[in-house]
C-alpha cells in the first residue's frame, strides 16, 4: 500500500500507473479506485486526511493518429478523479479483503478475476489455419457451416477450451491453486 504522491495542503493522494489507452477509452478504474481508497484510510489512520483521490495514467501504447476519436485519451498522460468512499465504506472494504485474506479455505476467483476468455468453436475450412468464424457454441458453428453451404469434406470445427489468462501467465500461486489446476 505504498503511496506515489500525497498533497496534504490540497488533500490530494496521487497514483501513478502505466497501462493501455485502453483503459481509459473504457473506463476501467475499478481496481484502482479500490486501491487508493485503501490508501485513503491508511493516510489517515497517520494524521493525513485525503478528500480526494486521483490517478495519473500513462498510456504506454497512446496513438497521436487515434486522440480524435470518441473517448480515446487526448494526451499520453490523464489525471483521472477516483470516487472517495466514507471512513464507513473503506473500513468495511478492508475487513472484508482480510477475511478473504485469512478466511477458512482458498479464495474462489471470478471469471472476471481469471481475464476469461470463453469456450468457442471455430469454423475453418479444411486445410487452412484462420477461421472462417469464431462462435460460441458448437450449435452455432453447426449453423454457420448449413447456412454457407460449407460441405462436410470442406470444413471443420475446432473446440477452443476457455482459457484463463490471468492464471496461466500473470498468477504466482496458479500452481498450487486447485481452482485454476482443476481446468487444465
Amino acid at each position: 500500500a505504498q503511496i506515489d504522491a500525497l498533497h496534504v495542503s490540497e488533500r490530494t493522494l496521487l497514483d501513478l500507473k502505466t497501462t493501455s489507452a485502453w483503459k481509459v477509452v473504457n473506463k476501467d478504474y475499478d481496481k484502482y479506485e479500490k486501491q487508493m481508497n485503501i490508501q485513503a484510510y491508511l493516510a489517515g489512520l497517520h494524521g493525513y486526511e485525503v478528500e480526494k483521490i486521483q490517478v495519473v495514467v500513462i498510456c504506454r501504447d497512446w496513438s497521436k493518429v487515434r486522440s480524435g476519436e470518441l473517448n480515446y485519451p487526448n494526451t499520453p498522460i490523464q489525471i483521472v478523479d477516483l470516487d472517495l468512499w466514507s471512513k464507513k465504506e473503506q473500513e468495511l472494504y478492508i475487513r472484508e479483503r482480510l477475511e478473504l485474506h485469512f478466511g477458512e479455505g482458498e479464495k474462489v476467483c471470478t471469471d472476471e478475476d481469471r481475464w476469461m476468455r470463453p469456450e468457442s468453436f471455430a469454423v475453418k475450412v479444411k486445410g487452412k489455419k484462420r477461421a472462417l468464424r469464431v462462435l460460441p457454441t458448437m450449435k452455432s458453428a453447426l449453423l454457420y457451416a448449413a447456412d454457407n453451404n460449407l460441405a462436410d469434406s470442406k470444413y471443420s470445427i475446432e473446440e477452443r477450451p476457455a482459457t484463463y489468462t490471468r492464471c496461466e501467465s500473470y498468477c504466482a500461486v496458479s500452481k498450487w491453486c486447485s481452482q485454476f489446476n482443476a481446468t487444465k
